[in-house]
């Protein structure tokens, strides 16, 4: 999730003299904009102690400057480093220097906070090499969680629920799915019946685009894989809706969408309401709480502040077709996060819809993007840091971050991940 609001906000550099006297001229507070200018200039370089010490300082630089997730506390950056100075010291790769840093990231215990190698081809590439599905791991080998519309498995017959056991003829383990080369022979179970399938590896997107498809002739399923452009085409989705004004109801897949970009979770949002204006969330930065307790003296709580600083995420203006006003029920799964939890987290709290299916992931906070369009910031050497920038509260102000959002109908995993099941769930619900 980025930081690309259209508000008039003013620069972090405001004194605070002049940011008191147009709290007092016009009534409500002028939050400062966290700056999005670089703090140091990355270098290249050979992958030697020197680039090691360099990135250490830079993510340090860039945790006590910018990084904020309400009540954690981002200092002490090398002291935590300091007790694993020699596994960075002995980390022979990049990628091993990278997981020995996410060791001692993992320690602040937030989401959106990781370091990565960008020589490797990472999550956010357009498009990379990969067979089309992820799995969990389950007693009898592994679960198919989820399978990119359009990609290699789909094409092969795999589907989200499938159940498999051997892979190249040998008991499955999850970890093994993306070190087997150019072909996967996959067998396993769909519901009672065998399957066996060969599944190639093809260059795609991770995520699949939005689709439409009918669950009967008069409820339709509309599927979000993601949130981030291209998956998520604002066309796309606004002929989507023109399709089903007629409909009796609509069912929204939201499992497996891992977020993304705020801008689309509000367009979104606003084609799921009939009619008016609504708070979809509130955003608390670092300057907010700081201008808080400048102002009233005193440190302040999250919902507080956000009611105080009076800075929503609402609705967007919208051309074209009416919005969807008919009954509507969304699902989730324990993967689904961040940009995806605000929706739910807006629908439940509103009274717009029902929620099936898992517990989601709690990993509600914003993170900021780069010049070059991509989250986090670019490090020396080759390296990106992913960071949070703000605390993400629900319309009526909770916390959803390290929670997660319940659903109002709660499922198991397996019956969360069969289409079939959880389709008449929903089902029960429209009637």
């Amino acid at each position: 999730m980025t930081w690309k609001r259209t508000r008039g906000f003013l620069q972090a550099q405001i004194p605070l003299a002049l940011l008191a006297a147009f709290i007092l001229a016009c009534g409500r507070p002028v939050i400062p904009v966290p700056s999005n200018r670089p703090l140091f200039a990355p270098v290249a370089g050979p992958f030697d102690a020197a680039l090691k010490a360099r990135v250490v300082g830079e993510i340090g630089q860039e945790l006590g400057a910018r990084a904020y997730a309400g009540a954690v506390d981002f200092s002490g950056w090398s002291q935590r480093v300091a007790k694993v100075q020699g596994t960075l010291d002995q980390a022979e790769t990049p990628e091993a220097f990278s997981k020995a840093l996410n060791e001692v990231l993992r320690g602040y215990k937030v989401s959106h906070l990781s370091v990565s190698a960008e020589l490797e081809r990472g999550w956010e590439a357009p498009s990379f090499r990969h067979y089309g599905f992820r799995a969990c791991a389950i007693p009898e080998g592994a679960l198919v969680a989820d399978v990119t519309v359009g990609g290699s498995a789909a094409k092969a017959g795999l589907r989200r629920g499938d159940v498999l056991t051997h892979l190249n003829g040998q008991p499955i383990r999850v970890k093994d799915i993306q070190l087997c080369g150019d072909l996967l022979r996959l067998q396993g179970k769909r519901r009672t019946q065998p399957i066996v399938l060969e599944v190639a590896c093809g260059q795609a997107p991770l995520h699949g685009s939005a689709s439409l498809s009918w669950v009967n002739p008069e409820v339709a399923l509309i599927r979000i894989p993601s949130f981030r452009s291209p998956a998520y085409d604002l066309a796309a989705i606004q002929k989507m809706v023109t399709q089903i004004q007629k409909s009796k109801g609509l069912v929204l897949d939201l499992r497996f969408n891992e977020g993304g970009d705020l801008a689309n979770f509000r367009h979104l949002a606003t084609h799921l309401w009939p009619g008016g204006n609504k708070t979809l969330a509130w955003s608390i930065t670092k300057p907010m709480e700081e201008a808080y307790r400048k102002v009233h003296g005193r440190p302040g709580n999250a919902a507080s502040i956000a009611s105080w600083a009076k800075l929503p995420y609402d609705f967007v203006g919208l051309r074209g077709p009416d919005r969807y006003a008919g009954p509507l029920v969304v699902l989730c799964d324990r993967w689904s996060a961040s940009a995806a939890e605000m929706l739910l987290a807006a629908v439940q709290e509103l009274g717009r819809a029902k929620v099936v299916g898992m517990r989601t992931s709690g990993q509600v906070l914003e993170v900021p993007g780069d010049a070059s369009g991509r989250y986090g910031c670019a490090l020396s050497g080759g390296f990106r840091l992913v960071y949070p920038s703000a605390l993400v509260l629900s319309p009526r102000l909770n916390i959803y971050e390290g929670k997660g959002v319940s659903p109002d109908v709660e499922l198991d995993l397996r019956t969360t991940l069969d289409d079939e099941a959880i389709l008449a769930k929903a089902l029960e619900l429209l009637r």
